[in-house]
């Protein structure tokens, strides 16, 4: 496939924990790209790098200065669009992020490369357990108590909170391993 007729994918966060589940993503994702002749730019910052590398062949590796961070300031961003589009020639086609912390900075660049993403609050709501569940109870979808640890008392005991970060009573205890009844108010 010519340059200047390729088709990419960015892949967002190319570095893996090593773990089996994480490395069969990697997997899936070249095979899917590979079917449909997509080309693949890795994104990722210079720390991980350092110590790791894909699991999988990238045809361009695009690398952001420093630390991983959760996020993308507007420089960062503008700065990897354009080594992306010098370096990747043809269109960008789809960006993604296999690992949920590098959503938020996939949402960054995707939008900048203009590709489909889901937005900053979406992905945040999305992080945050308590928060969507809350909001996919607010919704009518029945979830499961989830609480937060705020803190802990004199004693070292946990204190719990609910996603808006109100303190709420001690949980009950879960139920024994094989157990099938089901405590009030923590069922799905």
């Amino acid at each position: 496939m010519p340059d200047d007729t390729s088709a990419w994918a960015v892949l967002v966060g190319v570095t893996t924990s090593g773990s089996h589940a994480s490395a069969h993503w990697f997997q899936g994702f070249l095979k899917s790209c590979r079917e449909r002749k997509l080309r693949i730019c890795g994104v990722d910052f210079h720390e991980p790098l350092q110590h790791r590398t894909p699991p999988i062949p990238v045809d361009c590796l695009v690398t952001v200065p420093g630390p991983y961070a959760s996020g993308l300031d507007a420089e960062q961003t503008t700065a990897a669009v354009q080594e992306i589009r010098a370096r990747c020639p043809g269109e960008v086609v789809l960006s993604t992020a296999l690992r949920e912390n590098y959503q938020l900075q996939n949402s960054q660049l995707a939008r900048a490369l203009g590709t489909m993403a889901n937005d900053d609050a979406c992905i945040r709501l999305i992080q945050d357990k308590p928060a969507c569940r809350e909001a996919l109870r607010q919704a009518g979808v029945r979830q499961p108590q989830s609480l937060r640890i705020i803190g802990a008392a004199a004693d070292g005991t946990p204190l719990f909170g609910n996603a808006a970060g109100e303190g709420v009573k001690t949980p009950p205890p879960a139920p024994a391993a094989g157990s099938s009844s089901r405590l009030p108010g923590w069922a799905a």
